[in-house]
């Protein structure tokens, strides 16, 4: 972390002083160099190498590293076959190319791990992180501050204090040059890295702020999906990397013998719900949206083998983490399957369930034993081949599984950073009556805000509920300053340039996880009226100021350049013309609709992107007319004045851009709700049937209006929320119909409605294929209640895909040990009955007048009392995996690891040879003595079981049954 002084204050952050991330980093031990002792306490691990952590996944270009770092994508981390630059020999990995990428991540570069002690100039560093807090209040670095508070005392460290102090060493390190040049003979590069997602599961509210019913009554349009960092490891790699040592005799490897890896992160916090109690945290129902449930993830792990042959010492893989922990299965054939931790062999050689969909006249129709089935060469006398599969178990809070499918994306695909998703909520102030200043904390100037309209808290006591509210435009807070610019909890994904047909129709809709995942809600792309957009040339929506937003026209002169144009005396780049600016520069420059050309409007439409890429990934809204300096604007012969940027209103309502006309006469035009307004002396004719924008394909659907009335056809003007407050520079919040409710309807009508499943239809969640997975799933699980289920057995295994109709195989075993602390979030996101499909869960449709719930099957609750499934679901964030699970009777044959080894407490005193005898009349051993068999099958039995049924004879004979079946 750190802080850059000879910078202004990062864009929507509090103040310069605020830190901000600059470098992480990964240390990393094996038993080989050297030793943990916990009964010497003094004596601490060193670590064997640093691996840079630092990962930007704003988008593909910034999740690339910087230029002179290895470039870890060359690893080919998630190949379906190793190409040759995963080889691993003796002497370590040669580096991968140094290009320049136009990266800013420094990720999965391993340095030496020479000195890492606190010396002098990084003493101060630690202290200051160790301080450090998340504007919610809670510590960044927990683990940093209980180490330096126990050095400061020349207290012993645990392990996990230790780490923390020498991954920030590393991290310091790395961020000044001092560590060295990167180097991958100890660990290769890539095989340790960093990487985020979206965990659809774990939303980050689920409750409104003021309510304690823990109903989970937030309106499903205001959630959003935490981000989880992970750190990635790559099992192919460590696997086949060799270590040696002064610890041990011989060799080891990556992945030691003994199989067991520790993995955490310091940035991961437990839900803190309940202030005094973790376990109260896990149980109460309640989500803490400051929690951050970063965890560990597993890739490439289909081969988990060391040797080839038998080894004893060889046992595996035990994966210990106090976090969640993600597998990933790997892609290693044609068939696009995945793996992890894979068996090439069946216990039987006469049948491949594998390539079944139905085992329930295969399973134990098999008899010939397949005597290379879990074994390594040299293990049996009879195991020639063998094959690869070892026990694996994997202890964590909780455990996903993603199919190589899974793709987990950048922050750009679903405007992430566009979002309500920063901690805490500081104050940012904001210019609301337009007079160009924030009036300081020390005046006594106030303006008055209306709950009701912006619907959000505004005076902090967690309830928008009132009309009016006077504020200090500098203690208007983050929260409030979005939504005066016009934006809501979430911003509905309106930056990013795709088309809807690939998700609402299509199955090939690219994957990411901060996109298609059925939680963030994504704003329908139909055939709409088309508006002019504006943006604001910032990164968070927090930053942005009334005087911020602009249209822009490239070439407005038509020089062939984009340069600067004057209105009204002033000089204006072309790039940052305003929307009151805009006609009147195409009247000045005499742009006629013959050479108006639309694809050069900066900002777009509501049916183009921005034109510019890079301009692309920032806050984007309906442009609507402002007051300007030099402009007119009258209503007959009434003048309709204002402070700059604040808007211009007709009749209490907004002044909209928009675009007519055809191909050959297209052009801007203002469209005034009810009155002919005269604009710089052009007079434009109020909305109506002949005069409104034209519709275009792929353009973004907002609720209308019709007199009052909400309709979504496109003949009607734009539905404005906060019609009743709007004053000053306030931005008109309009309501977007979304994919959760409505994922595949393609028109609009007074009213609309979808009956579609987004777990049958189309590509709003990304689409699993067929994984195998075989290890021991030891882990938490979320707790059911009378109104909750979490989902039982079945989704034990968590899941984050559309799996229907795919098959998830599964061996092992399942073991539950605890209650999830940090992946919280329940299964089930919704409670209760369905009043109607048409209001959805709860009695009351949401906060954009839509169904509560989610059009998708998966934990679809009954309307009402009658049996009539509903079309909406109550778990959107996947879809349920054909499920051939089992137990791995391969775990049978295998020398006890040391995680089996606590299954079982060896015996002090001699065995009993004794058994009790149960009597006969014991009622389950009567039911034993009555077991009939099918001799339609069997040909086999003795007197017939007519109780039991037509073609059944008792499988015992007559003298040995007891009298109940006689």
């Amino acid at each position: 972390m750190g802080i850059d002084a000879n910078t202004a204050a990062p864009q929507g952050m509090p103040s310069s002083t605020t830190p901000y991330l600059r470098m992480r980093a990964t240390a990393v031990y094996h038993y080989q160099k050297d030793t943990y002792n916990g009964e010497v306490p003094t004596d601490y691990q060193a670590p064997i190498a640093c691996v840079s952590s630092y990962y930007d996944p704003t988008n593909a270009t910034t999740a690339k590293n910087k230029v002179g770092l290895p470039d870890i994508r060359l690893r080919d981390t998630l190949s379906t076959t190793p190409p040759p630059n995963r080889t691993v020999t003796s002497g370590g990995l040669t580096n991968v190319a140094t290009t320049d990428t136009g990266g800013l991540s420094n990720n999965g570069v391993v340095y030496p791990a020479t000195s890492l002690t606190i010396t002098t100039g990084y003493e101060a560093a630690l202290k200051y992180q160790a301080q450090l807090k998340h504007p919610n209040g809670r510590p960044v670095n927990e683990q940093l501050q209980k180490a330096m508070a126990k050095r400061a005392a020349s207290g012993n460290l645990t392990l996990a204090e230790q780490s923390a102090i020498d991954s920030a060493v590393c991290a310091l390190k790395i961020f000044d040059g001092s560590i060295g040049s990167p180097s991958d003979a100890v660990i290769p590069h890539g095989a340790i890295m960093e990487t985020s997602f979206l965990d659809a599961r774990q939303v980050k509210a689920i409750d409104k702020p003021a309510t304690s019913a823990r109903n989970y009554d937030l309106d499903v349009e205001q959630r959003q999906p935490l981000e989880i960092r992970t750190t990635a490891l790559d099992l192919d790699l460590l696997r086949r990397k060799p270590i040696t040592g002064t610890v041990n005799s011989g060799s080891d490897f990556l992945i030691p013998n003994s199989g067991i890896i520790y993995a955490t992160r310091e940035d991961a916090l437990a839900d803190a719900s309940n202030s005094t109690s973790k376990d109260v945290s896990a149980t109460d129902f309640r989500l803490d949206p400051t929690r951050r449930p970063n965890g560990i993830m597993l890739i490439n792990g289909s081969d988990l083998s060391r040797y080839s042959t038998y080894k004893p010492e060889e046992k595996g893989l035990i994966l210990a983490s106090n976090l969640p922990v993600y597998i990933q299965g790997q892609k290693i054939n044609t068939a696009n399957e995945g793996f992890f931790n894979r068996h090439t062999k069946e216990e039987f050689t006469d049948n491949s369930l594998k390539a079944l969909t139905d085992w329930k006249d295969a399973f134990y129709a098999r008899t010939t034993l397949d005597q290379n089935f879990a074994c390594r060469p040299g293990q049996f006398t009879a195991c020639s081949t063998g094959e690869t599969w070892r026990p694996a178990s994997v202890i964590a809070d909780s455990i996903t599984v993603l199919s190589h499918n899974f793709k987990l994306g950048f922050r750009q695909d679903g405007d992430y950073d566009l979002r309500y998703n920063y901690d805490g909520n500081y104050t940012v102030g904001y210019d609301v009556d337009g007079d160009g200043i924030i009036d300081p904390s020390t005046s006594t100037k106030t303006v008055t805000l209306s709950e009701v309209a912006l619907k959000v808290d505004i005076d902090g006591d967690g309830i928008a509920d009132k009309t009016s509210v006077s504020i200090k435009e500098s203690n208007i807070t983050a929260t409030v300053a979005a939504r005066l610019n016009g934006f809501w909890e979430n911003n509905f994904v309106t930056s990013r340039n795709f088309t809807d047909t690939q998700y609402s129709s299509g199955t090939t809709g690219a994957g990411s996880s901060y996109f298609n995942n059925f939680v963030t809600p994504i704003q329908r792309r139909v055939t709409y009226s088309e508006y002019v957009m504006e943006i604001c040339r910032k990164a968070t929506v927090t930053a942005c100021t009334p005087d911020d937003w602009v249209v822009g026209y490239d070439d407005i002169n038509q020089n062939g350049v984009s340069d600067n144009v004057t209105i009204d005396g002033v000089s204006v780049p072309e790039k940052d013309i305003k929307a009151n600016q805009l006609l009147k520069a195409f009247a000045d420059a005499k742009v006629t609709p013959a050479t108006f050309d639309i694809t050069k409007l900066s900002a777009g439409t509501t049916a183009r992107p921005a034109k510019d890429a890079n301009d692309q990934g920032y806050p984007r809204r309906v442009a609507f007319l402002r007051h300007r300096t030099g402009q007119t604007v009258t209503n007959g012969s009434t003048a309709i004045t204002g402070n700059a940027n604040t808007l211009v209103l007709d009749s209490g309502t907004p002044v909209p851009l928009g675009i007519i006309g055809s191909v050959s006469s297209l052009r801007v035009s203002y469209f005034p709700y009810t009155s002919t307004l005269t604009i710089d002396s052009i007079p434009y004719s109020a909305y109506s049937s002949s005069n409104r924008p034209r519709t275009q394909a792929n353009a973004l659907w907002f609720k209308g209006t019709n007199s009052g009335t909400e309709n979504f056809d496109p003949q009607y003007p734009l539905w404005i929320e906060n019609s009743a407050s709007l004053t000053g520079t306030k931005q008109p919040l309009l309501v977007p119909v979304t994919q959760l409710q409505y994922p595949f309807i393609t028109t609009g009508s007074a009213t609309i409605s979808d009956s579609g499943d987004a777990s049958k239809n189309g590509s709003w969640l990304q689409r699993a294929l067929k994984t195998e997975t075989n290890l021991i799933f030891a882990q938490g699980n979320t707790p059911a209640r009378p109104i909750e289920t979490n989902g039982g057995l079945e989704n034990f295994v968590r899941y984050l895909e559309n799996w229907r109709d795919i098959s998830h195989v599964a061996t092992g075993a399942f073991i539950q040990f605890k209650r999830s602390s940090l992946a919280t979030a329940p299964w089930q996101v919704l409670t209760g009955a369905v009043t109607s499909n048409d209001i959805g869960y709860g009695g009351a449709r949401t906060v954009f007048g839509y169904p509560q719930g989610y059009r998708t099957s998966v934990g679809a609750a009954n309307v009402g009392t009658s049996t009539t499934a509903s079309t909406l679901g109550q778990a959107p964030y996947y879809g349920a995996p054909n499920r051939f699970w089992g137990y791995d009777v391969a775990l049978l044959t295998q020398i006890p690891d040391l995680f089996s080894q606590r299954f079982t407490t060896p015996s002090v005193a001699e065995p009993n040879e004794f058994f009790r005898e149960v009597g006969r009349d014991d009622a389950w051993v009567k039911t034993l003595l009555c077991a009939a068999e099918d001799n339609t099958k069997t040909k086999a039995g003795y007197d017939p079981a007519n109780d039991v049924g037509s073609g059944f004879k008792y499988a015992i004979s007559k003298e040995q049954r007891p009298k109940a079946c006689q």
